[in-house]
């Protein structure tokens, strides 16, 4: 959905839309790693902290156009890919291991069952969303 903003309504190319998505993850990583495991705080920060990423990159990559554009987006992904594989106390490039799965009020996604029909459901709203 943001590559289809971005180029179809901006008209502009990116290799750095991911990274928004990426940096959501290890917000959400990073709570779950030091015990926070409510869902809907760990949504609230992944949005902030995507949100405050964005307009730091955005507000520097919005400056330029065409090619220029599109390598600072990448280098700006870039950036951001070898800070999340450096940071050795998470995991660094061997990945993140998280000790329990975000709760929500009503819904534990620790049952596999539950986990998978949570993420089917999502993935079905979604692609109905974004056609």
């Amino acid at each position: 959905m943001s590559l289809n903003l971005i180029l179809g309504y901006g008209g502009l190319v990116s290799f750095g839309h991911a990274a928004y998505l990426g940096t959501g993850a290890y917000a959400v990583g990073i709570l779950a790693f030091y015990g926070f495991t409510d869902g809907w705080l760990q949504l609230a920060v992944a949005i902030g902290a995507s949100a405050l990423v964005a307009a730091a990159i955005g507000s520097i990559s919005i400056r330029t156009s065409g090619i220029y554009f599109i390598m600072i987006t990448l280098a700006f992904t870039q950036m951001l890919y070898y800070l999340g594989i450096s940071i050795a106390e998470f995991g660094g490039d061997d990945g993140m291991r998280l000790k329990a799965k975000s709760r929500f009020a009503l819904v534990d996604l620790g049952d596999p069952v539950v986990f998978y029909y949570v993420a089917l459901a999502l993935m079905v709203f979604f692609s109905f969303l974004s056609s």
